[in-house]
């Protein structure tokens, strides 16, 4: 499938794709469709038996990747840079035009490129340049972009569908500390899904990160070029000894995507500290994010108003982000939760920079997920298996369902909501003999809260708290935890 922007087609109305080579067997069928809203128009270009099919990591063996370390020892500029290393895995067998990693040290400044060819017959694989160095606490970094020429996918920009492999483009600092123990930190640059499982690069041995940090996202914004000073002292572990990796790593990108990254390692009078860029430290966000649930004595109205002191005192849950992409949401969103010794509370707050029209579907009372609305997800045995599902519309229509399954339950909930010009809030109950569980003091729920924006487009921007990296809400293994406190 190739999906094309209405800017290819503005200017001369054709398209020239490029086919790869050499052609994998069977026979093809080549469709154009014109979209809207809707299809408005389909030709059928060519029906050939000429064949072509991309591969797939599940239809064809795996080969071993192919690595490269060499020793330098070779002052550049402040820094002594000690080893550099390469390395490119196909997993498809006998793939050519595939992933590609380099590593080029010219008289004051090193280049590393890594990514995937255009011609390239697989997404599936990796590619990652590095080099180590020592004496250096400043890096000066100039990148090219090369997702920001790429042609677009209906999967674009990072090529994350389902979400079940590692994705990663961006950098990795791994610090050698004493006893040749190293500590990772990933710099992320627009895409970084599953970290828990990222082992890459292999140098100095593949191990997970302890840090990840939001460097600057420029996959996802199409910045062509960027350039910036980093202190890894900054990011530093305890005894670090001075030494350290700096590696471009893209694992499971589509062709024609990756990075050339220009290294230097600027003396200190020489150094802009204005281009030093720190970036927002977002390694909770990767990893099952934690609430506590405080239990109250004083009563609350379910009204949506939330003029009740405990929501002003309670810890909120915020810095929600975009499912799969983990990018900052349009707008702002907190909940918070507590309990007495009937029911369990929750609030939202959806915030709105303007004041917007919130939208609402025909099928609200049945289906109110399609509205502007607010979901929230309790894993009562805490098994992450099975959960409560509770949508609440900002008309107020309100569902509770078991698991995935469309079935609304006759549970004693009940939800309302308040709209003001810059804010709509929401008040939840839900009695525990309802749930069929009881807390007790230190008891754990899995829990998530999440929220869905319908925009001018037609699409729903997906917001939720914890575990984006994944392409649903109905994900229980990613819910945060609800821990229960007197």
């Amino acid at each position: 499938t190739l999906v094309f922007a209405d800017s290819y087609l503005s200017k001369t109305g054709k398209i020239a794709i490029k086919l790869p080579k050499p052609l994998w067997g069977g026979k093809y069928t080549l469709e154009a469709s014109l979209w809207n809203s809707k299809p408005v128009r389909k030709t059928i270009i060519i029906t050939d038996t000429a064949p072509l099919r991309y591969p797939y990591a599940k239809d064809l063996p795996t080969q071993p990747p192919v690595k490269k370390i060499k020793k330098v020892n070779k002052n550049v500029n402040t820094a002594k840079v000690l080893r550099t290393a390469t390395e490119t895995y196909e997993e498809v067998s006998g793939a050519t035009y595939g992933h590609y990693a380099n590593v080029k040290i010219a008289d004051n400044r090193i280049i590393l490129s890594a990514g995937n060819h255009l011609d390239s017959q697989s997404r599936h694989g990796y590619a990652n340049a590095g080099i180590e160095f020592d004496n250096a606490k400043f890096v000066e970094l100039d990148i090219t972009n090369k997702f920001a020429n790429a042609i677009p996918t209906a999967e674009m920009p990072m090529g994350v569908h389902a979400l079940t492999i590692p994705y990663y483009a961006g950098i990795v600092l791994d610090y050698e500390t004493e006893k040749n123990n190293t500590a990772r930190v990933y710099l992320t640059l627009g895409i970084c899904a599953k970290p828990a499982r990222y082992t890459l690069p292999t140098w100095p041995k593949p191990h997970k990160p302890i840090r990840i940090i939001e460097l600057k996202d420029i996959i996802n914004n199409n910045t062509k070029q960027v350039d910036f000073v980093l202190d890894i002292s900054k990011y530093a572990p305890d005894k670090w000894t001075g030494k350290c990796w700096l590696s471009v790593v893209n694992q499971h990108i589509f062709p024609g995507r990756g990075f050339d990254i220009t290294v230097r390692f600027p003396k200190g009078e020489g150094i802009d500290r204005k281009n030093i860029l720190s970036g927002t430290d977002v390694t909770a966000l990767y990893f099952p994010r934690k609430i506590i649930c405080p239990k109250i004595n004083e009563k609350i109205t379910i009204d949506g108003k939330l003029n009740e002191r405990i929501w002003k005192r309670l810890t909120p849950a915020n810095d929600f982000r975009k499912l799969s992409t983990g990018q900052k949401p349009s707008q702002s969103t907190k909940a918070m939760v507590c309990w007495n010794s009937k029911n369990l509370y929750a609030a939202f707050v959806c915030n709105e920079s303007k004041k917007a029209k919130l939208f609402v579907s025909n099928d609200s009372k049945t289906a109110p997920w399609g509205d502007d609305s607010v979901e929230l997800f309790l894993d009562t045995d805490f098994d992450h298996k099975t959960y409560y599902h509770i949508v609440v519309s900002c008309n107020g229509n309100y569902y509770v369902g078991k698991n995935q399954h469309k079935v609304n339950l006759k549970l004693k909930a009940k939800a309302n909501v308040e709209l003001t010009k810059k804010k709509w809030t929401v008040e939840i109950c839900i009695p525990f003999t309802s749930l069929k569980s009881m807390p007790k003091n230190n008891s754990q729920w899995g829990i998530n809260f999440c929220r869905n924006k319908p925009t001018n487009t037609g699409g729903i921007e997906y917001m939720m708290w914890s575990g984006f990296y994944c392409n649903s809400f109905h994900s229980p293994q990613n819910f945060g935890i609800m821990k229960f406190k007197e």
